[in-house]
């Protein structure tokens, strides 16, 4: 059985991006504010799950991000896409170098912190692979694909 094709506009899938932005940098603003929190403090949500919530959010961003890219080079559907473009390489590095700086970003200095500086230790160890890897891609791409003006 097929997939079923979601046919939207351009528009609909700027909302889509600029909503899922807004919730990202939200989620971030949780995690910054209530990680270290007094360990009396209460709060209604899952510091570790917004932080996994936000890897998935930061994946949609990139497929939103590769469809407006697809739209604006003058092609109707993502199969008309070539399977050689690096475009979702270009936009996870993006998301990546920026989860690393918003990584670093978040206090983690008293025995209160449900994401630990460990946590941030090895998030950061797996995140600068990820980016190595997608780096040493791009390269070898912009060293080896020739291009006819």
């Amino acid at each position: 059985m097929g997939t079923t094709k979601i046919i939207v506009t351009p528009k609909e899938l700027i909302i889509k991006r600029e909503s899922l932005i807004d919730e990202i940098k939200q989620n971030w603003k949780r995690i910054q504010l209530y990680n270290d929190a007094d360990k009396d403090f209460k709060h209604s949500f899952d510091i570790k799950a917004i932080y996994e919530e936000i890897k998935k959010q930061s994946i949609a961003l990139v497929k939103i991000k590769v469809g407006l890219q697809a739209i604006n080079m003058g092609l109707k559907s993502m199969e008309e896409l070539s399977n050689e473009n690096v475009y979702v390489s270009i936009f996870m590095l993006s998301q990546l170098k920026e989860q690393k700086v918003k990584l670093n970003m978040i206090p983690a200095k008293s025995e209160n912190a449900v994401i630990t500086k460990e946590v941030i230790r090895e998030e950061n160890t797996k995140l600068d692979a990820d980016i190595a890897r997608i780096e040493l891609e791009l390269e070898k791409y912009n060293t080896e694909t020739k291009f006819e003006l």
